[in-house]
């Protein structure tokens, strides 16, 4: 299986875990199968045509490890069977050992939504239907 995590880039910082998807282009694709790391820059998959979901669900992703998500993506991984794991700290590495030794926790709705900075936090669901600052 492999798992995504957005790191700050794919030079001196590659280790760095970057503070979400949205925050940076890099990515680590860590193989649990292989012990294998590859980085990449989001570029590499859209030039093939893809867009990060297609992606993830045609290569065999099953995790994403990152700090923060923005609750709608949450959602749409969580639906296509793709877990999402809080980060522990900006370290890779232990992220990864942790991630092995089942230590890392699901990201939930909760840290998706204390994160949002689009309604400040005020709604109580991540839907344009619902959102109390429309």
């Amino acid at each position: 299986m492999k798992i995504a995590i957005p790191v700050v880039d794919t030079n001196d910082h590659k280790y760095s875990i970057a503070p979400g998807f949205n925050t940076t282009p890099y990515l680590c694709v860590y193989d649990s199968y292989e012990g294998m790391y590859t980085w990449m820059h989001t570029d590499e998959v859209l030039e093939k045509g893809d867009n990060i979901i297609s992606y993830f669900r045609k290569n065999d992703f099953g995790a994403i490890i990152t700090s923060m998500m923005k609750p709608m993506a949450l959602t749409l991984f969580g639906k296509l069977g793709i877990n999402v794991y809080k980060s522990e700290s900006l370290d890779l590495i232990a992220n990864i050992m942790s991630y092995e030794h089942d230590e890392l926790r699901n990201l939930t709705a909760d840290d998706a939504l204390s994160e949002t900075h689009l309604c400040g936090g005020a709604c109580n669901s991540c839907s344009s239907d619902t959102c109390s600052t429309k």
